[in-house]
């Protein structure tokens, strides 16, 4: 019998995989202005972040292909969620493949797999 976070972490893995499927299938569009800020985030060597991520005990939930832009240059580059499934934690990186780079995008705790209940409450006064 699957325990509740056992479904809840296969349900979150699919949305994953149809989130990926769809950002595959689906033309590119651009949404309102878009603008450049500044946030810290923290990157070292591939191997050092996995590594960090090993060290705090979090494992991938999900992964998928990310637009960013290298100074006025476009690319694709793998992000994957991760999630320390024993305390409710979670890292989102990315992935520099060709540069030898991650970044640490995100950092957080009280991983919710209700989110799409917390979305609608938060932002239905929002929508148009």
């Amino acid at each position: 019998m699957m325990k509740k976070f056992d479904k809840e972490l296969l349900a979150a893995f699919l949305v994953g995989i149809a989130v990926i499927l769809l950002s595959l299938l689906l033309p590119n569009k651009s949404y309102g202005n878009v603008g450049w800020y500044q946030k810290p985030v923290q990157c070292a060597s591939i191997q050092e972040v996995n590594d960090l991520m090993a060290e705090r005990k979090q494992v991938p939930l999900f992964a998928g292909v990310g637009a960013v832009r290298i100074e006025n240059n476009p690319y694709t580059h793998p992000f994957i969620a991760f999630t320390g499934p024993h305390d409710g934690s979670w890292h989102v990186v990315e992935y520099n493949i060709p540069g030898g780079q991650a970044c640490v995008i995100g950092v957080g705790d009280q991983i919710d797999f209700t989110a799409p209940d917390w979305y609608e409450e938060t932002f239905k006064g929002l929508q148009q």
